[in-house]
């Protein structure tokens, strides 16, 4: 309806048109994770031939080089004859003032929600670097919107219970992660061979190479993140979330910390953390009796 408002109103020949997508449902390794799973969007760009053709456009085609979502802006601006401003973090990836490709892609993640992480993420053409700064708590941290909101994960937890997962799913349900993951991506796209502790002489390099660059990163961008946030705050969002009990139930939330808290491998400050959560149920459960 957009493109035929703009042909409508005479404006289709002189208008540059940007599509891209969303980052998805924020399923296990989908939105809000540094896996390409959650971090990459497709994007599709179109300039009318009736307008200047910029160096690094070649209609369709495939374009391999990294390119993050603030770029976008700082190329519009370009494309339109106007120059950055300075403060601006995204880079022109067109046009006369294009700078040069990116040889990495930063991303990151903390607390969603009333689910604390931190993770930071630096990427390449060839590999996928990421390091998990909490490492001391599970992928699937309890999370009340996702857990009443995405099915699959109460299905998974099911299948996993029942010991129906096979060698790539379960693991999902690990009560740690890896210090440091490493993913070649043309070879493993889906990022399931964790090559951190490869002794291949190539991942090798690629892990101290982008280690490096994101170590950069996080001094350069200044990175907030360093100063670890009380976990307090999200067990006071979960408190205030159960009390409008809009969201998970109380007894969907008990299975979960029941599994969790019998689970392997259980590092003491998730145990800590559980506990924490239990007393808010159990609180919860004597306000729900005070009000009948």
């Amino acid at each position: 309806r957009v493109l035929k408002q703009l042909e409508a109103d005479g404006l289709a020949d002189n208008t540059i048109i940007f599509m891209f997508g969303d980052h998805g449902r924020a399923h296990m390794r989908g939105k809000q994770w540094c896996y390409d799973s959650g971090l990459r969007i497709p994007m599709i760009l179109y300039i009318p031939p009736t307008l200047t053709q910029p160096a690094g456009y070649e209609p369709g085609t495939v374009n391999e080089n990294l390119t993050a979502s603030i770029d976008i802006t700082a190329t519009t601006l370009a494309l339109a004859g106007l120059k950055k401003p300075e403060k601006m973090q995204g880079q022109v990836f067109l046009g006369p003032q294009a700078a040069e490709p990116r040889e990495y892609a930063f991303a990151s993640r903390d607390r969603c929600d009333m689910t604390s992480f931190r993770i930071r993420t630096a990427r390449d053409k060839q590999y996928c670097y990421i390091r998990n700064f909490t490492p001391d708590r599970p992928l699937l941290n309890i999370n009340l919107y996702k857990e009443s909101s995405y099915p699959m994960i109460g299905l998974m937890r099911e299948l996993h219970e029942q010991g129906k997962l096979d060698a790539v799913q379960d693991p999902l349900f690990d009560m740690t992660m890896p210090d440091e993951e490493l993913y070649m991506i043309d070879d493993d796209p889906y990022e399931i061979h964790n090559l951190a502790e490869s002794t291949d002489p190539q991942h090798q390099a690629a892990l101290k190479r982008l280690r490096t660059a994101l170590d950069g990163w996080i001094e350069d961008a200044a990175d907030q993140g360093r100063t670890a946030e009380d976990p307090q705050i999200g067990l006071d969002i979960m408190t205030a979330a159960l009390r409008g009990r809009k969201q998970l139930s109380l007894d969907g939330l008990q299975e979960i910390v029941d599994q969790q808290r019998d689970s392997p491998g259980i590092t003491p400050f998730y145990a800590e953390y559980l506990r924490q959560v239990q007393r808010i149920i159990d609180g919860s459960r004597k306000a729900d009796g005070a009000k009948q």
